[in-house]
């Protein structure tokens, strides 16, 4: 081959090796560094093409208005549902009594039944056939008859109590007395045995601030048995000292302790 042919043909591969150096030099660089700024030339003409088309304007007021750390996996969060009113039952029940449990299912009440039966009943208990007691509140109970959410709310009805007493051969003589202006209460006999003095009137803010209610029985004050009380009314004066006393009832059947902080 002719010298200048060689030389020419050298020349030509110095000029490839140099080319190809150069962009293996330049993706070396780019996959280290990635690009720059002066990687892209500007362009006036393309500007200026541009310039006639509406750019797109983002709406950073959106921002404020999203929750961007909100978990998505839960979807929209659910709205409390409305309360649903429950009508009171029909049913022959009459309640007599609430004892409140840590929650509304744990609770119990003493129902009066239509034998006129007074018993305590659990959450969850059959009181009826095809009635069981369902949650205990403050003043009412929720009792499911056959599927159907039902409301039984505490009354006074001196007149139940009458009639709880009457089934254990007490009797009601008279002889009442006025408790200090809380209360009036009557004593309660099994025979020629005094066992009680049942309230059977008085303030219902009183009450409630005492504990007590109308119908209760009161049974022992501050451990003494009523047995050796004849004067209720002294012996709540003697007490009214002290920043409060034990006092026992008997509240349609069931045994209870109530401490008394007297107004």
């Amino acid at each position: 081959m002719p010298r200048p042919a060689r030389l020419v043909i050298a020349l030509a591969e110095l000029a490839l090796l140099t080319a190809l150096a150069y962009v293996a030099a330049r993706m070396i660089w780019l996959i280290a560094f990635g690009a720059s700024a002066t990687d892209f030339r500007h362009d006036p003409a393309g500007s200026r093409a541009g310039m006639s088309r509406p750019a797109y304007v983002a709406d950073l007021t959106r921002l404020r208005e999203a929750d961007l750390f909100a978990d998505r996996r839960t979807g929209t969060a659910a709205t409390a549902p409305a309360p649903v009113a429950v009508q009171e039952t029909r049913l022959d029940l009459t309640l007599r009594g609430i004892r409140r449990g840590a929650t509304p299912d744990s609770g119990g009440a003493i129902i009066q039944t239509p034998d006129n039966r007074q018993r305590f009943f659990a959450a969850g208990h059959t009181i009826l056939d095809g009635v069981t007691l369902e949650e205990v509140h403050v003043d009412h109970v929720l009792i499911d008859r056959r599927g159907v959410t039902e409301s039984l709310y505490l009354r006074d009805d001196e007149g139940g109590a009458s009639r709880a007493t009457s089934r254990r051969t007490m009797t009601v003589p008279a002889g009442a007395q006025a408790v200090e202006g809380l209360f009036r209460a009557e004593p309660v006999r099994e025979g020629n045995t005094l066992t009680g003095y049942r309230i059977v009137s008085g303030n219902a803010a009183m009450l409630s601030a005492t504990g007590v209610r109308n119908g209760d029985v009161i049974t022992a004050v501050d451990g003494r048995p009523v047995a050796d009380i004849s004067d209720l009314s002294a012996e709540f004066r003697r007490l009214r000292g002290r920043d409060a006393f034990a006092l026992s009832i008997n509240r349609g059947g069931l045994p209870l302790t109530v401490q008394v902080d007297l107004p």
